[in-house]
């Protein structure tokens, strides 16, 4: 799955990992959603919501939506910053479509730069900034997608 070689990409080059959880119940919106959290050796760093299916009522779109962006508190401890990734994949698809891994993986970028933020204000938190900032890690993990190294690590048959 491309959730497994993100993991395995941010393991490799920042040491971090995105591991599953299970939510709380009244915490998600949606069954279907899966709850993650970007982990370094020591601590949460953020945490990520997957909604990837189609359902009804649901609007059709990929995108990334910050829930709550990093900000210094009191006592100088951080903010966990909380973004959500939204898909509308067919339920139980099979393989995904280049074009949808490409979006998947921009999208993720969005994310992972979000949930590394570390800021003293929230509006400048993640992707609250200029295009070019913003755009920068979402088209590097694009990349990622047909990278023959990285390839070996989510592609089944």
């Amino acid at each position: 799955s491309l959730m497994r070689g993100v993991d395995l990409i941010l393991s490799r080059l920042l040491g971090l990992t995105f591991q599953q959880q299970q939510p709380v119940e009244g915490e998600v919106w949606h069954p279907s959603v899966q709850k993650y959290t970007l982990c370094d050796k020591e601590s949460v760093l953020g945490i990520l919501y997957l909604d990837p299916f189609m359902r009804p009522g649901k609007v059709v779109q990929s995108a990334q939506f910050t829930l709550q962006g990093s900000k210094e508190l009191e006592g100088g401890r951080q903010q966990t910053p909380v973004t959500t990734l939204v898909y509308s994949l067919p339920v139980g698809a099979g393989g995904l479509p280049l074009p949808y891994a490409i979006t998947f993986m921009h999208e993720i970028g969005h994310a992972v730069h979000s949930l590394l933020s570390k800021t003293t204000f929230q509006h400048l938190s993640g992707t609250r900034g200029t295009v070019d900032f913003v755009e920068f890690p979402s088209h590097l993990f694009e990349h990622f997608v047909l990278d023959p190294s990285c390839l070996a690590t989510y592609v089944a048959h």
